[in-house]
């Protein structure tokens, strides 16, 4: 009996397709306008991209020039919401919907967003393909999370 290699030796390197987005103001109505807005959205494409990559190397990955950028958009520029939060949040019992939070806010898990044509401003979505030489999880540490429950 021979012994066989289940993995590959070049297992050295995780491949991801990460993901970064920029904001801009909304596309004019005008055709003379739009032209120069395109322009003006390519370039920050090309500066947010070389960023992106720039930021990405500080943290120890590499970008892998192969696959290139995918640009995606325009959407809703929405501010990122924090999930453990909504997840310590009370919900009131008495309520005859039990899903109903205590206390409504800014926090809520749901927003109603008006048409993207009525928006000034637009998020778009550039990815790329960028390796590390281990597989990464990210896992909170113990006390991170302890200090999480522990705000009011």
């Amino acid at each position: 009996m021979a012994a066989e290699l289940i993995l590959r030796p070049d297992l050295g390197k995780g491949a991801y397709r990460l993901r970064c987005r920029f904001t801009v103001d909304s596309a004019p109505t005008s055709p003379r306008q739009r032209r120069a807005w395109e322009h003006t959205l390519e370039k920050m494409k090309r500066a947010t991209a070389k960023r992106f990559v720039a930021d990405m190397d500080k943290q120890g990955w590499e970008y892998v020039d192969k696959y290139g950028f995918r640009m995606s958009g325009p959407y809703h520029p929405v501010q990122p919401v924090d999930l453990r939060r909504l997840r310590r949040q009370r919900f009131n019992a008495r309520s005859p919907d039990f899903r109903q939070p205590h206390e409504p806010g800014p926090e809520a898990a749901v927003v109603t967003l008006s048409s993207l044509a009525e928006s000034d401003r637009w998020d778009y979505e550039l990815s790329a393909v960028f390796v590390h030489k281990t597989l990464l999880a990210e896992i909170p540490y113990v006390s991170e999370e302890q200090q999480e429950l522990n705000k009011p």
